[in-house]
């Protein structure tokens, strides 16, 4: 049931990134043994994604994930979600193990795989770390641009962005290490901006589409938001967020939504998203030719504007 529950009812993002990004590096001459295996690859980014949401709605104690309750509040599960997290981890690299330790590119896809979990865990770990403990205030000191990128990067950019990619550049045979740092270097922007909409949809995303009730601010987040009333509030704004922020008082999270209201944060963050969009469009015409631009054309058309 852990498997046929977490791993659907989302937007198969990593998974079908995958399959389209294999198809255009091989020009669609693709056999059907590639297809299983891609199929197969495809899953296993599923399944890391679903692995590490559990994980991190334990850790927040968020409420909903996709529309109905999560994994940890199924049954009473609590705590022992976790172990349900691990299994399915595991399981990533026994099926790894038993369908593909015989093809050419088992070291590499594994060595991937592994590498993006020990980087999202990091940034889970920054993430966690940033955020307050129970009965306290966070320290909002810390909430600068930097740190915020941090965890984005890890916690967003790599299995998010890079991986997938990745992951068909390995499946395709590419071995050119230029090609893996090209797209290593438009990932982490592309991570980034995936992130700093999570945190517009977590305030102003509708809870039917987005599948989740927002709860950076009662939870005391390290957002864009917060970090730009940090960067960019006057003295009085910065204290108001000091006062109240991370605070699970409803009049407290009102205040804080109508001082991002007050320092017209939504359309600051709308001018923020053209600039992005710049900066990809720069990268992209960098990318040598062993990565198409297409891939990353389609990555930016699927986040760009969403709205879950």
């Amino acid at each position: 049931m852990v498997f046929e529950t977490n791993c659907s009812g989302g937007k198969m993002r990593r998974g079908m990134t995958i399959l389209e990004s294999l198809l255009i590096l091989k020009d669609g001459k693709i056999d059907q043994d590639e297809l299983q295996d891609a199929f197969l690859v495809a899953w296993a980014a599923e399944m890391m994604q679903s692995f590490i949401l559990i994980m991190d709605d334990y850790m927040d104690q968020s409420e909903t994930r996709r529309g109905k309750p999560c994994w940890y509040k199924t049954g009473n599960l609590g705590p022992k979600a976790m172990n349900d997290a691990f299994l399915m981890e595991s399981s990533i690299y026994e099926l790894f193990y038993h369908s593909l330790s015989s093809k050419p590119f088992y070291k590499e896809i594994l060595h991937l795989f592994k590498d993006m979990v020990t980087r999202t865990s990091i940034g889970q770990t920054l993430d966690t770390y940033m955020s307050p403990n129970i009965g306290e205030k966070p320290n909002l000191t810390l909430y600068t641009t930097e740190n915020y990128e941090g965890i984005c990067k890890h916690k967003s950019s790599y299995y998010t962005i890079y991986l997938p990619v990745a992951a068909a550049m390995v499946l395709s045979g590419i071995k050119n290490k230029t090609a893996f740092e090209a797209a290593w270097n438009i990932a982490l922007p592309l991570g980034i901006y995936f992130q700093e909409q999570d945190d517009y949809l977590d305030l102003y995303g509708d809870p039917n589409v987005t599948g989740k009730v927002g709860s950076d601010i009662r939870f005391g987040k390290c957002t864009w938001f917060a970090v730009q009333v940090m960067k960019t509030g006057k003295k009085h704004q910065i204290k108001l967020l000091k006062d109240f922020y991370g605070s699970k008082q409803e009049e407290s999270i009102q205040k804080i939504k109508k001082l991002y209201e007050e320092m017209n944060l939504q359309n600051v963050f709308h001018n923020h998203a053209l600039e992005r969009s710049e900066e990809f469009n720069s990268k992209l015409n960098k990318l040598p030719n062993s990565v198409p631009t297409i891939i990353f054309h389609n990555i930016i058309n699927s986040i760009v504007n969403r709205n879950k």
